[in-house]
């Protein structure tokens, strides 16, 4: 569905940074005004329809973009895009829903782009206003996603970051992460540990033995008893057999 986008931003480069980064990601979004101040904000949303989605800089040349909220009833999602991470309370206080810091990288935007769809759907979007807990708001709409594992490499520690993770796999009991240059990392996690510290967006847990990243999948092909047989990147050493019960979960999963 299109969304109607607003940005408040007063440095011309970020601003086309982000409109940039917008269309790359959701390419229906409508971005129908760039403001550059407080005050030029201020008149403009006086005058004209609110959007579906505000992104705001915090620290605009003429004060805060939270003052929009003393003086207007702004109930749509807000993303924040600021250089500084002190107004992150405040920023939860209204209807924000995320707090990018500069420079935006695209995996944030996404991410924080994800995070409202899922708000959307389970129709939390429209109450944020009226959530009265700040730090149950926080928790609900900041899952706290491990950015790295420690893995053992023979008698060595090392950390392999999020980004190297191809997936996790079950051997003979054994946890291991299964990396993007073909190696796999002896890990003390369940898969349900793992599960639960990876973003739902990338990673799919696709029956009792593996967890895939999307770009782990070299192809797929129907399999009997309507289950589906998914190769994979040769780091998994096996081909997996995706869950009956986890194949029309698994099908949404690749056609978001």
């Amino acid at each position: 569905m299109e969304k109607n986008v607003i940005i408040i931003e007063d440095e011309p480069a970020n601003a086309a940074r982000l409109q940039r980064l917008l269309k790359s990601i959701k390419p229906d979004m409508n971005i129908v005004a760039v403001l550059e101040s407080l005050d030029g904000s201020l008149a403009w949303l006086r005058k004209n329809p609110h959007p579906d989605l505000f992104f705001m800089d915090i620290q605009l040349g003429d004060g805060l973009s939270l003052e929009l909220f003393d003086y207007l009833d702004i109930q749509v999602p807000v993303i924040f895009t600021t250089a500084y991470n002190e107004y992150v309370m405040e920023a939860f206080r209204v209807t924000s829903i995320d707090y990018l810091l500069k420079p935006i990288e695209h995996r944030d935007l996404e991410r924080a782009l994800d995070k409202l769809q899922k708000l959307e759907q389970a129709a939390i979007s429209n109450q944020l206003h009226q959530l009265p807990d700040v730090n149950r708001l926080q928790g609900m709409l900041n899952p706290s996603y491990k950015s790295r594992f420690l893995v053992k490499q023979g008698q060595r520690l090392l950390t392999i970051p999020v980004e190297d993770i191809l997936g996790a796999v079950i051997r003979n009991q054994v946890v291991y992460l299964v990396s993007r240059n073909e190696k796999r990392y002896l890990v003390d996690l369940t898969l349900d540990q793992i599960e639960k510290n990876l973003d739902p967006a990338r990673f799919f847990r696709i029956n009792r033995q593996a967890i895939i990243h999307l770009d782990a999948i070299k192809m797929m092909e129907p399999y009997f008893n309507s289950r589906l047989l998914v190769k994979l990147n040769p780091g998994f050493e096996a081909n997996q057999v995706v869950a009956r019960e986890r194949v029309s979960d698994f099908k949404a999963w690749l056609d978001r």
